[in-house]
């Protein structure tokens, strides 16, 4: 519970705060069943909700969750001072994060101190459109997914909104 708020509280902090609603199920459009196999390891069934103004998708299998958010902001771009101060907030509470960008896509991915192994791994990709974000987040348990292995699914989902 506690890396799932954390890793919103960084997509929070990456996007910014004010967004306006969407419709259910266009977060589902961002990725294929196929291509999220390739994170889960094996067939994904996707659920679309809403999460207060995002538009969410999710699938599970196993010990591996995937959650993917689409928001519309309302305000100015977040700044890149603003995303810095998320990471930095993460690495104080004893993470270690890596972090990478390529182009309009900022990926991170989260290590847990050992005291909080318990709340597993995170990587994200967040593909920024502004006003449109999307978010792509994997949560595993004893291995965090490396970047790379993330980031094509993200560019996929940057040509779909």
């Amino acid at each position: 519970m506690y890396a799932r708020v954390l890793a919103a509280s960084i997509t929070s902090i990456a996007c910014a705060s004010s967004f306006a609603a969407l419709g259910q199920g266009k977060a589902c459009a961002l990725a294929t069943p196929a291509e999220l196999e390739t994170v889960l390891g094996t067939k994904a069934t996707l659920a679309p909700s809403t999460m207060g103004a995002a538009d969410v998708c999710s699938a599970k299998a196993g010990a591996t969750a995937v959650v993917i958010r689409l928001v519309k902001r309302t305000g100015d771009p977040p700044s890149e001072k603003t995303a810095h101060a998320g990471v930095e907030a993460v690495k104080k509470m004893g993470a270690t994060v890596e972090t990478k960008t390529f182009g309009p896509i900022f990926c991170m991915a989260i290590t847990p101190s050992a005291q909080m192994a318990a709340y597993g791994f995170t990587t994200t990709c967040t593909v920024s459109k502004h006003p449109m974000y999307a978010v792509i987040e994997v949560k595993t348990e004893k291995q965090g997914m490396p970047i790379d292995q993330l980031r094509p699914i993200a560019e996929k989902m940057s040509s779909r909104f």
